[in-house]
């Protein structure tokens, strides 16, 4: 079957897919030890904690259902952070907070402007939008060029990016 060419969005050519790290068991097998510690894709070396391993067993027998709104946790943290719940967002993980922002805020034609190289996300978010992301050269310590970030500011620019830490 062949794939009509106006099918995919234009805007999506110019977005590079997603290369996870290397399995472990490929390291193991080229290295020859089983001494291996995967940190190229937000993994922890270590296991869940006693208490996350809890919640799960008492959550398992609900995963058919739904889950339920999140309004105890926006309401929880809204408290904590001193902000109404209406003020906060969740989300399952930052990658999936950050496609909600990008959907909600970015139009092709605006511009979303933040420092590089950092978070590849946002980049990928912006692209996904048919928008064009500015790529603001960091410092030479790696710090923000708050400088440069100001100046790539346009009528355009809808989100300007800053990520901590980088």
């Amino acid at each position: 079957m062949t794939i009509p060419a106006n099918l995919i969005r234009p805007a999506l050519a110019g977005v590079a897919p997603y290369v996870p790290g290397r399995p472990v068991s490929e390291v193991q097998r080229e290295l020859g030890t089983r001494d291996v510690i995967k940190l190229a894709s937000n993994e922890s070396p270590f296991p869940p904690m006693p208490a996350a391993l809890d919640a799960i067993r008492a959550g398992a027998p609900h995963l058919r259902r739904y889950p339920e709104a999140d309004w105890e946790l926006r309401d929880a943290l809204g408290q904590r952070l001193g902000v109404t719940a209406g003020q906060v967002m969740v989300g399952n993980g930052v990658d999936s907070l950050i496609r909600v922002i990008c959907h909600a805020c970015l139009d092709p034609g605006d511009r979303l402007v933040m420092g590089w190289p950092s978070f590849i996300s946002w980049r990928q978010g912006a692209l996904v939008q048919g928008v064009e992301p500015i790529l603001v050269p960091l410092a030479a310590d790696g710090a923000y060029d708050l400088d440069g970030l100001l100046a790539a500011i346009d009528e355009r620019t809808k989100l300007v990016v800053v990520v901590s830490p980088n």
